[in-house]
């Protein structure tokens, strides 16, 4: 969908504070935590996917084995709010997520 009036952009690992957090940082990340769904299910929000790891990055694990990752991808895949599923690499994850329980 197109969003209308105000933009905001959350790029989510620069947005939150990270480890290790100060306690003015961690007390910041506890308050937002809980209201963290709400930007992969509302219909106000698009979310972009970027599940591939940059050029010369050693050591790090694939996009949809990161915990945060793969549960933000498939509330964001449930809800239809991802903005660029045509793309190979996001698509090519989505057909890997069950889509109901059965599977």
């Amino acid at each position: 969908g197109k969003i209308t009036g105000q933009t905001g952009v959350f790029y989510d690992y620069c947005s939150l504070p990270q480890r290790k957090r100060n306690a003015e940082e961690e007390s910041l990340f506890q308050y937002q935590l809980p209201g963290m769904h709400m930007l992969y299910v509302s219909d106000r929000s698009l979310v972009l996917v970027l599940p591939d790891t940059p050029e010369g990055r050693s050591g790090t694990r694939p996009y949809i084995d990161r915990g945060w990752c793969f549960f933000e991808f498939c509330v964001a895949l449930a809800y239809e709010r991802i903005a660029n599923l045509d793309e190979g690499n996001v698509n090519r994850l989505a057909r890997r997520v069950p889509q109901n329980h059965e599977e």
